[in-house]
């Protein structure tokens, strides 16, 4: 028999149908009920197990017997029970924990350092958000509406005893639009331009383990550079600040994710399964590396917006997810190639560009990064369609 789980928090989260779902999920059976009203179930063929969840919120005692619904399960101490009450006690999110060493006191942080801490938080969230909509190697005001959604979604915790942490819960399943056009619009058509706070928060450990990475690269290659590539994973001038006032005046810091359990997932099984925890960690020495990637990153030459016509050469995609390909450019603009993040109808038009040996055409806002020039804001992708020399060489554009 396991220990009591305390639901007091979780309480004003539990729905109806978020109990049904859980009930199901851990093996508990439909028995009856009557449609709208309230539904019956039971674990097994135990009749002494039997619950009655009230469906109806719109009566005087809803709240009334829900609560009595989760006493029940309480007052069962079986694991059947509290298999359902652990999953229903879940954190409110995401957790994020942004944790600075300090040689002040115990439990304590010199003021600004604190006030620091949280500003470098803050622009981490700011900055994951962005980049979940967009890859750049530096955003400026760009994607603002995104970030600000964000940043009001998350919730602040409280602080660790023992050390000075800033505690977020960043809500798996919460809808984040790009544009506020697309957040007054009722019926939407697609998907795209609108993501969930998990999508921020997998960016946000995504960027900083690359970010870990090329720092590490850096002290045996010493070059900067390195920083260009890693733009295509979510890292970026705000992050690499961001990161930079997290390890300033510090003994060493880190960022850790505790990912929610079963909760979200019960209502939003599309979410990504995330387990266990993942943490990053800086030191002080990283603050010189980090503050000339910020200049290399935030250096980025000014946009150009140009349509591009090219051969696709490289095509890599997580299932699901934005793709990114490379385009040796044919005509359109001076740079010999660029690299293009694409959405999934976009990416699909490419793929059949790559297999029938044609060419594209997007258009978009082109930018120099280092070495690398990115296309932006892509649209208008088709396929171009190229002649073939007799020896098999790929000719001139078909016009």
């Amino acid at each position: 028999m396991t220990g009591f789980v305390d639901l007091s928090d979780s309480l004003g989260r539990v729905t109806p149908s978020v109990l049904s779902a859980a009930l199901s999920k851990f093996g508990w059976r439909l028995v009856g009920g009557k449609d709208g009203l309230y539904s019956r179930w039971t674990y097994g063929d135990d009749r002494s197990t039997r619950i009655l969840i009230p469906l109806d919120d719109s009566k005087p005692d809803f709240s009334e017997l829900l609560t009595d619904a989760i006493s029940s399960l309480t007052a069962f101490h079986t694991d059947a029970a509290q298999r359902v009450l652990r999953a229903l006690a879940a954190r409110p999110g995401d957790e994020l924990k942004f944790h600075k060493d300090s040689d002040a006191p115990t439990g304590t942080i010199r003021w600004d350092s604190g006030q620091g801490l949280i500003q470098s938080a803050s622009n981490t969230l700011i900055a994951s958000a962005k980049a979940s909509s967009d890859r750049r190697p530096a955003f400026r005001n760009s994607n603002w509406f995104i970030a600000r959604e964000f940043l009001q979604s998350v919730l602040m915790g409280q602080t660790e005893i023992g050390s000075y942490v800033v505690t977020a819960y960043a809500p798996p399943d919460q809808e984040l639009f790009e544009r506020e056009s697309q957040k007054r619009t009722v019926a939407r058509r697609s998907s795209a331009g609108i993501h969930t706070g998990r999508e921020v928060v997998e960016v946000m450990t995504g960027a900083l383990q690359v970010t870990r990475e090329v720092i590490d690269q850096y002290h045996d290659s010493g070059h900067v550079e390195e920083f260009d590539a890693a733009v295509e994973h979510g890292v970026s001038k705000e992050l690499a600040v961001a990161v930079q006032g997290l390890v300033k005046d510090s003994d060493g810091a880190s960022i850790k994710v505790e990912w929610s359990r079963d909760f979200d997932a019960l209502l939003v099984p599309e979410l990504s399964i995330r387990t266990g925890t993942t943490e990053v960690e800086f030191s002080p020495t990283d603050y010189p590396i980090l503050e000339r990637a910020s200049i290399r990153l935030g250096s980025a030459t000014d946009s150009l917006f140009v349509t591009v016509v090219g051969s696709v050469e490289v095509l890599t995609r997580k299932v699901g997810s934005v793709g990114v390909v490379a385009v040796n450019v044919l005509r359109g603009t001076s740079a010999k190639k660029v690299r293009v993040r694409l959405p999934a109808e976009s990416y699909e038009i490419a793929l059949e560009a790559h297999r029938r040996m044609d060419a594209i055409k997007v258009t978009g806002r082109q930018e120099r990064s280092g070495n690398y020039y990115w296309l932006y804001d892509a649209h208008n992708v088709e396929i171009v369609e190229l002649y073939n020399d007799d020896d098999g060489t790929q000719g001139r554009l078909f016009e």
